[in-house]
């Protein structure tokens, strides 16, 4: 142990404060990701005399570790002044003129911290990282302003990053307003650069989509429109001990397509032996993948942007390589309309999934070309763009967590 790491028994004290005065206060849950996050239970009958009161800048903390995978819910309020968490949760702060709260939830967010909580809970049926443990936990403690110095680097990278979510949102909310305008409401530019619809552009009744389309347009299926790739389920699936930190191909798993797209915060990788011998799933430029199982419809559009060249889908995705203009199938498939329609094709009740030849059967509406290529110039713009910030985010991301490396050799 370095001889800068001190006791953060003798830097923080707990706070047990009940809500005697039934103050309406935000009713808080810990989550995991280290964060308050709104209560869920119900509370019909509730005392909540009995709660306790956390104040901006306490901290709260499950004792019980059970259950939560190898982290430790815990978190430091911000965003209220005053709010009620459980009476079985522990509340505590610091001696803030020697240990900010800010520096100590920096180390708290170390992976490092979390097994280190893992490995010190004990008990028989339910396992605690208790009072007395959190206590004995020995972290570096230097001068206020050198914690200070960390904490304004930290806080720099993570307003750069919730910045970039904030201009992310707004390029999709952008690119879907502009296709439900164009192909919803039928308002995209006529040859005049006019509003169609609305200045009189000539509709006719479709029957299989019942309802009047511009002229000229047609309808198809999903299946015509695309070819669907599931991934590969054979004997040559990997295992466990074939995936790695980094190697050749990049293997997605669940977690990397969220209702935002890619998240390749965590990945797994597999050997070029092991890519060969699998007989499909491998991503081309252009491609959509779809969650098709357990997690259904998260969506995400492999552009020439992302940062990793080899990837394959695991076997609860589908790829969709379109045979039109990719960026305008792709904001079809993440629009409200198309969400709410495979809705009706959702199966299974154990693990909901999303067969193939149910998806094949949709129907599309297909716009003439001039109008696909021009919505296409600019969809694809806006995603390219996305993929870029996301691609930023990620570094930065890999920058918070070596600042947070840093803190091991502060003096």
């Amino acid at each position: 142990m370095q001889s800068n790491y001190k006791r953060l028994g003798d830097y923080i004290q707990e706070v047990n404060i009940r809500n005697k005065e039934l103050n309406d206060y935000p009713l808080l849950g810990v989550s995991v990701q280290k964060k308050f996050i709104p209560s869920i239970a119900n509370t019909v009958g509730t005392d909540f005399s009995k709660y306790k009161i956390v104040a901006k800048n306490q901290f709260t903390y499950i004792a019980d570790t059970s259950r939560r995978g190898d982290k430790i819910g815990l978190a430091m309020l911000e965003q209220y002044d005053f709010g009620l968490v459980s009476q079985a949760y522990t509340v505590f702060e610091t001696n803030a003129k020697e240990l900010l709260p800010e520096y100590l939830m920096m180390w708290f967010k170390r992976s490092e911290f979390d097994r280190y909580a893992r490995y010190k809970s004990h008990g028989s049926v339910r396992e605690i990282f208790d009072w007395d443990e959190m206590c004995e936990v020995m972290l570096p403690i230097p001068s206020i302003e050198k914690q200070q110095q960390l904490v304004d680097e930290y806080n720099t990278i993570q307003n750069r990053i919730t910045l970039n979510n904030q201009l992310i949102s707004k390029l999709e909310e952008t690119a879907q307003a502009i296709y439900k305008q164009w192909f919803v409401d039928f308002e995209f530019p006529d040859e005049n650069g006019k509003p169609y619809k609305s200045n009189d552009g000539k509709m006719v009744w479709c029957e299989e989509l019942e309802k009047e389309i511009p002229d000229g347009w047609e309808v198809g299926t999903l299946g015509q429109l695309c070819q669907m790739i599931d991934g590969d389920r054979g004997a040559n699936y990997p295992k466990n001990e074939d995936f790695f930190d980094d190697e050749y191909c990049l293997f997605l798993n669940a977690s990397n397509v969220t209702k935002s797209g890619f998240d390749f915060s965590k990945c797994v990788f597999i050997k070029k032996e092991k890519d060969q011998l699998l007989r499909k799933g491998k991503l081309q430029t252009n491609d959509i993948v779809l969650t098709s199982r357990g997690t259904v419809g998260n969506l995400a559009f492999y552009t020439d942007v992302i940062p990793y060249m080899n990837i394959r889908i695991n076997s609860g995705m589908l790829i969709i390589r379109p045979r039109l203009e990719a960026s305008y199938l792709f904001s079809m498939l993440n629009s409200f309309e198309f969400s709410k329609a495979i809705e009706n094709y959702i199966s299974g009740s154990a693990v909901p999934q999303l067969p193939i030849k149910d998806l094949s059967v949709i129907q599309i509406l297909i716009p003439n070309d001039i109008v696909i290529n021009h919505f296409s110039n600019i969809s694809l713009t806006l995603y390219k763009k996305i993929d870029v910030i996301k691609k930023q985010s990620q570094k930065l991301e890999e920058l918070k967590e070596l600042l947070l490396g840093k803190m091991t050799r502060v003096y």
